[in-house]
């Protein structure tokens, strides 16, 4: 059995989950726009029986069609939140060069996806310990920045106006 082809209504209807999960992984990561309608686009044509694919997508939402032996299919799912997290736009992208090159059954696919969905890059914690650092170096930059300024205010009116005031012409 060839698993690159698809037999049923219900392999469509993984791999519409399939391409659905990739490419809300992608926006919610904050891919750009038309990568994530791209990657839709190529794991939903990898697969044989597929006629037509069509992907739309907005900041909020993907919309997916495609023809399966005469027939439309859809899927939309709607993004709620977006971030950025660098890496699991990587991770996807070399998730779906594997796809398209791979035969295995879509299940195994779709439980990669389901893992790369849980990846975590960093915890609360360490957000918090980095926030906290960064925050604390940045005020004590703006004071040291503060307190140059003061002296250069100081020196340009106060010094320069005692000197002006002591020349005498």
């Amino acid at each position: 059995m060839d698993n690159s082809e698809i037999y049923n209504r219900e392999e469509i209807k993984k791999l519409l989950v399939l391409a659905t999960l990739a490419g809300s992984i992608m926006l919610k990561s904050g891919a750009e726009i038309y990568r994530v309608e791209d990657t839709i686009i190529r794991i939903c044509k990898s697969r044989k029986g597929i006629k037509y694919v069509d992907a739309y997508i907005v900041p909020t939402g993907i919309f997916i069609s495609l023809e399966y032996k005469g027939e439309l299919m859809s899927y939309i799912k709607r993004i709620k939140s977006i971030s950025i997290d660098l890496n699991k736009i990587a991770m996807v992208n070399e998730f779906s060069r594997a796809f398209v090159n791979s035969q295995q059954p879509l299940d195994i696919w779709l439980e990669e996806l389901k893992r790369i969905n849980k990846v975590n890059r960093y915890t609360k914690l360490t957000k918090t310990i980095f926030g906290s650092l960064a925050a604390a170096f940045f005020c004590v930059s703006i004071w040291r920045l503060s307190s140059r300024l003061y002296w250069i205010c100081y020196c340009k009116f106060y010094c320069l106006d005692y000197c002006k005031s002591n020349i005498k012409t």
